[in-house]
């Protein structure tokens, strides 16, 4: 008799409930984000910003796990501060 097999998934996609608009009016709204790990965290806290503003540390977090947002295959903090404005306010199109 075979082994049940896990449906564990360490990725998980997501839907930006709005859009998000690049520098060359391309549309990025589908990602993929991974499970944070202990690792994760430990790096999170020795990072410069968070130790100037403890905040910081969900965008920082955030840069760590999505692995895909549209066809940006990396994320950096500026653009998810500039997405979580963007959220906020409600309209974005900034260069990145």
């Amino acid at each position: 008799m075979g082994r049940k097999q896990d449906n564990l998934s360490n990725e998980f996609a997501f839907i930006l409930p709005r859009r998000l608009i690049d520098s060359q009016n391309r549309v990025h709204r589908h990602g993929m984000m991974g499970l944070a790990t202990a690792k994760d965290e430990i790096l999170v806290q020795q990072e410069r910003k968070v130790h100037e503003n403890p905040a910081y540390s969900v965008l920082v977090m955030l840069a760590r796990v999505i692995t895909l947002l549209g066809s940006f295959f990396s994320m950096k903090t500026d653009l998810l501060e500039g997405l979580l404005l963007y959220l906020q306010v409600g309209e974005m199109s900034q260069s990145y």
